[in-house]
């Protein structure tokens, strides 16, 4: 492999270091980048797409504190250009993945590497849409569509939206997503089941938080985490 690489980067390729400006980002291997294009059609065959990932992340961390922590950059579509990825078991990893605009926006996210977010010194790295993916093979991420969600730890199997929103009332939530967890523990497997719930404001999520294991849902309390903006969104469609 080593002898083929060398054979292309010294004969296909006289005018080293010649840098195709669609690949600069894919390889360092800038011949073997060039081979690569005659493959394909366009640019748009490869993945160009600008991204970066945030590490050591508060879990209380939402869309809008990372909007506010990138300051100026420009985020593709606001809220759905970061995802808060989740592990297997539906827990959040404290890690996001940014769809950022152009490479100087990449360029400037890096400069904020170690910078404080919620206390927490965040890390910041190059990235890319096939690492998004990989991350959420093991769990679907949640998107808020609000900013001020609450989590249900622990959900019935039988629970679905209706029970949801009856467990809330008289607060109305604005939007309810489940997703199931799964891990083994002393050899034997187990589920867990989760409801994340928005709602249009700080102020109604912090009402639904005096739900915290003083009201039934299914055989017991419910267990609830907060995980809302303490302020007014502004980047939620």
């Amino acid at each position: 492999m080593q002898r083929c690489l060398s054979a292309i980067s010294h004969s296909a390729f006289p005018v080293w270091p010649f840098k195709p400006s669609c690949c600069h980002k894919i390889s360092r291997n800038w011949p073997l980048c060039n081979l690569l294009r005659q493959n394909f059609t366009s640019c748009s065959d490869f993945e160009t797409a600008h991204y970066v990932q945030l590490t050591r992340l508060d879990f209380k961390v939402t869309e809008q504190h990372v909007v506010d922590f990138l300051k100026d950059l420009r985020i593709v579509g606001g809220s759905e250009g970061i995802t808060l990825t989740l592990s297997p078991s539906a827990l959040r990893t404290g890690k996001a993945f940014v769809n950022l605009e152009a490479a100087d926006d990449v360029e400037n996210a890096l400069l904020l590497d170690g910078e404080t977010l919620l206390n927490m010194a965040v890390g910041v790295m190059r990235s890319s849409k096939t690492e998004l993916n990989n991350s959420q093979h093991a769990m679907e991420a949640v998107r808020s569509k609000t900013g001020h969600s609450v989590t249900v730890v622990t959900v019935p199997k039988s629970a679905n939206e209706e029970s949801i929103a009856e467990f809330f009332f008289p607060i109305k939530p604005a939007s309810i997503q489940f997703r199931t967890g799964k891990g083994v523990s002393n050899g034997k497997k187990w589920e867990t089941r989760k409801a994340f719930v928005d709602f249009s404001s700080h102020t109604e999520a912090l009402e639904a938080m005096k739900f915290h294991k003083s009201k039934a849902l299914g055989r017991g309390r419910a267990s609830l985490l907060l995980l809302s903006y303490p302020g007014v969104c502004s980047c939620y469609p």
